[in-house]
């Protein structure tokens, strides 16, 4: 219990039955702002809770919060909060251990071509483009956050002098290096992606390194300068820096031991496993397969590891030919799968020859199907997962999804005795049924109160359609608009601040029109989130394609406890046991 008179540390909020936001608090009980000292302490607690105490699964920091996920099979919030008072009130008391910081410079060739809005910049402060070059090197920043997209952070605080707004509509493609400010901060693009940051400068060196460990330039809590640079010794950083590495070893280059051949590729089909939660605190992409009970329970047939590498096809189906004999088996949609022309239904394994061929000729149900090989696919795990991460091109082949020509190796993860059709087939969801809304359950909040009341009867309502522009980041719905309070948008204002975001969060972007988040989600968001889907039934989701409609059943955050509690039953029988 906290001793009497005591202020409070923090406040929880939920976010779904498994998330929970930490705040701390100040003397008067008023949220933290973000600022190096947030950032120190936060970081205490975060090592105060290495490793993850009971009923703790994952712990990840933003720029005021930490973001837990919870196991509702061992803690309610009540018994969390009493054990996070007792823990991170000795973290705070630590302080940071007097820890030295770690010092990154970067150099920077600031204007021309390499920061095109230096001179808006100026005009617009009221400065020379020297004097905003010398303002924004003269400082030393604090990585007070990384998100967005992997190896992205967010430095603070820019000198008052060069605070300007982000551009007015964003860029399209704002190139890898990119240096660039909005607000009181500044950070560097680690890889192309849209942006609406004003663009000053560009760095020649990687921010992203995925072969090292950690695989990110700056981390949390790090202090950053940025060094100005001639053209002369950014071409020559630059080389450098594209010398070439030693390409990962991919399994199933080598053809004498590939067991699969790409003969074509399908719409999208990719490496993916049970994903690579251990990187999300440098702004990478949980990755996985979408629907993981349907990868589980492919590798269950063929008595595999529930984790063990396998593919994720979407949609259209591939065309693979087998090169060695061994024990395949496919689970989740249906894309009507054959081999050497005979139907091959889905949730039982089969004996594949060399040479034979399995091909997909059409979908018939569901979205996402999961190919199983004897063994799992054998290739590096970065981050400790083989999933393909798409949008920072990590895990996998290369970070790609499979292309023609592409061989894949197995071996390494079939230690269990396989399990029955009949036996999978009782663990599985059922799919969707074509031409019926699939009925998701959700939990309000934690931005709820932020939405007019049409909205919530709205969101709760309507037959929301799968939109194409949809994909591994996103479910985007539409068929209706979710509208805000009008007093809400000054909150919204002074909600710039993003904060981990968890699977299944319903966020709602100005325009109105939800979009659900999935594996492939940024860490961090800054959308308001009217709800949350709940764990049980994240999995059901993949199974939706474009067109499909789906409707959100709310329900307390009890009830989604408990269905957690069963789904987690269900796939720990999907595990099997080990071969005797």
């Amino acid at each position: 219990m906290r001793p009497r008179g005591r202020p409070p540390l923090f406040r929880l909020r939920s976010a779904g039955e498994r998330a929970v936001y930490v705040d701390p608090l100040d003397a008067r009980g008023q949220p933290l702002g973000p600022s190096p000292a947030t950032a120190r302490l936060l970081a205490a607690w975060a090592r105060a809770l290495e490793p993850p105490p009971a009923g703790v699964e994952a712990v990840l920091r933003g720029y005021a919060t930490l973001y837990l996920e919870l196991d509702p099979r061992q803690a309610s919030e009540a018994e969390l909060f009493r054990r996070l008072d007792r823990l991170l009130a000795e973290a705070g008391a630590a302080g940071d251990g007097g820890q030295a910081p770690r010092f990154v410079e970067l150099p920077v060739l600031y204007g021309g071509e390499a920061g095109p809005d230096l001179e808006a910049v100026a005009r617009e402060t009221g400065r020379t483009p020297e004097e905003v070059v010398r303002l924004h090197s003269s400082r030393t920043y604090h990585a007070l956050a990384l998100g967005f997209s992997p190896g992205f952070a967010y430095l603070g605080e820019l000198p008052a002098e060069l605070e300007v707004d982000r551009l007015p509509r964003p860029r399209e493609r704002v190139p890898a290096g990119s240096v660039a400010i909005a607000g009181r901060q500044t950070a560097v693009y680690p890889s192309a992606t849209p942006g609406g940051w004003r663009l000053i400068g560009r760095c020649p060196l990687p921010l992203l390194l995925p072969g090292e460990e950690p695989p990110v330039r700056i981390r949390l809590g790090d202090r950053v300068r940025f060094r100005p640079v001639d053209a002369g010794e950014f071409r020559r950083l630059e080389a450098e820096a594209r010398a070439p590495r030693p390409a990962p070893a991919a399994g199933g280059e080598a053809g004498a031991e590939a067991a699969v051949e790409v003969v074509r590729p399908g719409f999208l089909t990719s490496v993916q496993d049970l994903g690579r939660p251990a990187w999300r605190g440098y702004g990478f992409v949980e990755a996985g397969a979408l629907d993981r009970a349907a990868l589980m329970a492919a590798n269950a047939l063929v008595g595999n590891e529930p984790g063990a590498a396998g593919l994720e096809m979407t949609v259209a189906g591939p065309v693979l030919r087998f090169l060695r004999p061994l024990a395949i088996a496919l689970a989740g949609a249906d894309l009507g799968a054959e081999l050497d022309g005979l139907r091959l239904e889905p949730g039982r394994a089969v004996q594949v020859r060399p040479g034979q061929l399995l091909r997909f000729r059409g979908r018939r149900r569901g979205a996402r199907a999961y190919l199983a090989l004897e063994g799992g696919i054998d290739l590096p795990a970065p981050g400790g997962s083989r999933s393909t991460d798409l949008v920072a091109g990590v895990g996998g082949l290369g970070g790609r999804p499979l292309g023609a020509g592409d061989r894949l190796r197995t071996g390494g993860a079939g230690s269990r005795r396989p399990l029955a059709p009949e036996e999978v087939a009782r663990l599985l969801p059922p799919l969707p049924e074509p031409g019926r809304p699939l009925a998701v359950r959700v939990t309000l909040g934690p931005d709820d109160d932020l939405f007019a009341p049409g909205a919530l009867e709205a969101l709760a309502g309507l037959a929301w359609r799968l939109s194409p522009a949809s994909n591994r980041t996103g479910m985007r719905l539409e068929g209706g608009r979710l509208d805000f309070l009008p007093e809400a948008q000054g909150a919204l204002a002074g909600r710039s601040l993003s904060e981990p975001v968890a699977a299944g969060a319903v966020q709602v972007p100005p325009g109105g029109e939800p979009i659900l988040l999935l594996a492939d989600r940024p860490t961090i968001g800054g959308y308001a989130r009217i709800a949350t889907a709940i764990e049980a039934d994240l999995d059901r989701l993949a199974q939706l394609a474009p067109g499909d409609l789906l409707r959100m059943l709310p329900v307390s955050p009890e009830a989604a406890r408990a269905a957690d509690r069963r789904r987690r039953a269900e796939m720990e029988a999907l595990r099997g046991r080990e071969a005797g």
